[in-house]
């Protein structure tokens, strides 16, 4: 999903949607498109988490294993899981903490 975010626009004649560039080579292009739907429609959007949720969840998770709460070994590993597992998804979800940390409300 980020890489359709940051891809360029295809420039083509014939198109009538706006089309993500996303790899070319030897006159063979790969392209896709958002269709506002959430993942091309293949999931239902009530299943998927914004941005702002996933960092909010890495931020609950990180502070739970990383404080005093007396969690089991089970669940520090699964919280760990769930903030890896954010992390692949949003790379930069650290920064996305620290900016929100420095936002005034």
């Amino acid at each position: 999903m980020r890489n359709m975010e940051i891809a360029p626009t295809l420039k083509a004649s014939g198109l009538n949607e706006d089309f993500k560039l996303l790899a070319e080579f030897n006159d063979c292009v790969l392209a896709g498109r958002f269709s506002g739907e959430g993942r091309a429609g293949l999931v239902d959007k009530h299943q998927l988490f914004t941005y702002e949720q996933y960092t909010e969840i890495y931020r609950m998770a990180d502070e739970a294993v990383n404080s005093d709460f007396g969690l089991s070994g089970k669940a520090v590993e699964a919280l760990r899981s769930i903030c890896n597992q954010i992390e692949y998804v949003l790379p930069d979800v650290q920064e996305r903490i620290s900016t929100a940390a420095q936002a005034p409300e």
